[in-house]
């Protein structure tokens, strides 16, 4: 495995160990009392709120390039036509 995979592959663990964590009894129970906001309960605030940074944590990792910025983009034309005066 290269370099990126294997970064993107310990992202995406990362994620789902976070994920497990956040959605776990010992963390819900901090918002498992009696308090609302608005007319909403906390703990489903908390849940939806887990829920939604989660999605957006996938998201934000499945839309990060594949190549780095340093790498040349796929529709450069290699070098040698790049400098060509004549084309």
């Amino acid at each position: 495995m290269d370099t990126d995979s294997t970064t993107y592959r310990q992202r995406q663990l990362l994620l789902f160990a976070v994920g497990i964590l956040l959605l776990t009894d010992p963390f819900l129970s901090i918002f498992r009392r009696n308090a609302f906001l608005g007319e909403i309960p906390v703990l489903v605030v908390a849940l939806f709120s887990v829920w939604a940074l989660l999605i957006a944590g996938t998201a934000w990792l499945m839309e990060r390039p594949a190549t780095r910025p340093s790498d040349p983009r796929p529709s450069d034309p290699p070098p040698s036509y790049r400098d060509d005066p004549t084309t």
